[in-house]
Parts: C-alpha cells; sequence; structure tokens
C-alpha cells in the first residue's frame, strides 16, 4: 500500500481552490457590506437621564422633621464661575457665560423619602452639570455639586464584526441625604 503524498497540483484538480476563492469572495463582501458610522452624530449626547433621591431625614428643621428640598440643575461650560457663587447670587452667576443659553435644565421639589427620574436633553456644547439643593441650614450643609459628563466609551474591536446599534446615554443618582448633596454614577 502506498501513501500518496498531497501537493499543490492535487488541491487544484480535486476544486478545493474553489471552495477557498468562494468562502475569501463572501468573507470579503461581508466586511465591505457593515457599515460603521463614527461620526460626531454618533456619539453626541441629546440627553441625560438623572434619578433625584431624597432620604428621609433631608433638610430638617429646628425640631429635626423632615421638610421637602428644592433641587436645581445647571448645564455648565466651566466650573469655576459656578463655585464662586453663594446661595444667594446663583442666578446671576449662573446666568453668565458659564451656562449654555442661561437657561436652568430643571427646578424641582423633592420630599423626604422620594424619588424622581428625569430625562432632560442635553447640549453638546455643555461639559458639565451643576446640581443646588436649597437647604434650611445652608451655612452646614453641602449644597452645590458639579457633574462631568462622561463621553461615550470606545468600543470593543470585536465590534467590528457584530455591530450593535446601542444609544448611549450618561446616568447619575444626585443622592439627597440629611444636609449633604452627592452624586453617584
Amino acid at each position: 500500500m502506498r501513501i500518496r503524498e498531497n501537493n499543490i497540483a492535487d488541491v487544484f484538480k480535486n476544486g478545493i481552490w474553489k471552495k477557498v476563492m468562494a468562502i475569501v469572495s463572501c468573507l470579503m463582501l461581508l466586511s465591505c457590506s457593515s457599515s460603521r458610522n463614527d461620526s460626531e452624530k454618533e456619539n453626541e449626547i441629546k440627553e441625560i437621564i438623572i434619578t433625584l433621591q431624597a432620604e428621609n431625614n433631608i433638610n430638617p428643621d429646628k425640631y429635626g422633621n423632615a421638610s421637602p428640598v428644592k433641587v436645581i440643575i445647571y448645564p455648565l461650560k466651566e466650573h469655576d464661575p459656578f463655585f464662586a457663587g453663594d446661595i444667594y447670587n446663583q442666578e446671576e452667576i449662573s446666568n453668565k457665560d458659564n451656562v449654555s443659553g442661561a437657561e436652568k435644565m430643571g427646578e424641582y421639589i423633592i420630599s423626604p423619602a422620594e424619588e424622581i427620574k428625569l430625562r432632560l436633553p442635553f447640549n453638546k456644547e455643555n461639559k458639565m452639570l451643576g446640581i443646588v439643593t436649597e437647604y434650611r441650614d445652608i451655612t452646614h450643609s453641602v449644597w452645590k455639586v458639579v457633574y462631568p459628563i462622561p463621553r461615550k466609551p470606545k468600543e470593543p474591536w470585536y465590534r467590528i464584526f457584530w455591530p450593535i446599534e446601542e444609544i448611549w446615554q450618561p446616568e447619575l443618582t444626585v443622592h439627597l441625604e440629611y444636609l449633604t448633596t452627592s452624586i453617584k454614577k
């Protein structure tokens, strides 16, 4: 019994090369047909999801009873002018150049132990959000915080072959507890 060695001529005789070429052609066509549009519009944030969460001990009065508090959200281009003002001239400072359109994104009254979910439109010129909480005892509270808006994370390399149409939106939780405002990302 004689063992026959495969050589290049046998590959061409058996027609295997036709199958290989057909597979390679199909793969090339598939890779050309998958469109990846990494334009600026795709990465642009159109809205932001904000959850306002209040504990049952927020904004205590002189007897320790919790009471509602006002939360104001500002779109910011820079944080320095925002932090420069106090609670009484915050409106003045926020209406200057650091806020796009000199408009508040929203003003909300939140009661103790309440949770409010918001979907707010967002302008790409703004880089951060400023959140002001009007506590009763403003001198002993953390009443304003800034949240830098994250950019869309880069997609993994394998998304070239398996693209998924996902709309990425930043989400944050504004946590109000006693006399403190904090942000959970």
